[in-house]
């Protein structure tokens, strides 16, 4: 068992917004109820950043972010990580018959008449149908449930996604306790928070062309291509994961502890 020196932790914390506009993460580390534990807060928020080039103005956002914590002599505490909540075992949902079509209708007659010899008399009608109508159910299935931007994934990681479809705006973490992170050795080690997008997660708003000084917005085209090429030159790479935010923190020993 671990055994520390009662002592008030300092915590300094260095962060690098590459996209403040983009999104930004602020980040601390406030100590828990003993030294051996720390309370590791976070902000993020997300809003919309603009991207030049010699034609083209564009407008983009991000519909989806992840946050990813790597750290030293260290583990996250049970039962402490944010939105870590048990996905149901099971979903009900309601299955109803809104209308009843019918496809067509099949009729086969038989008829044979007879004559009669009698004079003065018609003729004799009889006659069977067998008719068959064939139905067609359109069938609603409604599925009910809460769907939440932020959830705690495996290997440390937490997705932010906007669940209308659009563009995450505003702050989507203010200042909560993303998790508890507890000591495993008495020296601690160093904690990074790393905020990273995909290339497919960045989503254009608007895009502008820009002619003789004035930009006029375009509605259609191959917007893909252009703003792919757009990205590439604003952030200067495209890979698997694009990193826009990370924070750095270490502890701050004074010099009488050394």
């Amino acid at each position: 068992m671990l055994t520390y020196r009662e002592r008030t932790l300092k915590i300094s914390e260095q962060t690098q917004n590459e996209l403040k506009s983009l999104v930004e993460i602020e980040c601390a580390a406030v100590q828990g109820s003993d030294e051996s534990r720390l309370a590791l807060n976070l902000v993020v928020r997300c809003g919309e950043h603009e991207i030049f080039s010699d034609r083209y103005q564009a407008v983009c956002g991000v519909s989806e972010c992840r946050v990813k914590i790597t750290y030293e002599n260290l583990e996250i505490a049970k039962n402490t990580r944010l939105q870590d909540g048990q996905a149901p075992h099971q979903i009900d949902y309601l299955s109803e018959i809104s209308k009843t079509e019918f496809a067509g209708t099949q009729t086969h007659v038989e008829a044979r008449a007879l004559a009669s010899a009698s004079k003065g008399i018609g003729a004799e009608g009889r006659a069977k149908w067998e008719s068959k109508s064939f139905r067609k159910n359109r069938t609603n299935e409604s599925v009910s449930g809460i769907k939440y931007r932020v959830r705690a994934l495996s290997a440390d990681l937490w997705s932010l996604a906007e669940v209308t479809g659009g563009v995450l705006e505003g702050r989507i973490i203010g200042d909560d306790n993303i998790c508890d992170l507890a000591k495993t050795d008495d020296k601690l080690g160093e904690i990074y928070v790393d905020l990273f997008v995909r290339p497919d997660w960045i989503v254009l708003k608007e895009l502008y062309k820009i002619d003789d000084g004035s930009s006029v917005r375009i509605t259609n085209g191959n917007k893909a291509k252009i703003i792919e090429i757009l990205i590439k030159k604003a952030i200067g790479r495209i890979g698997a994961n694009i990193t826009l935010s990370q924070s750095r923190l270490i502890e701050v020993v004074e010099n009488d502890e050394i």
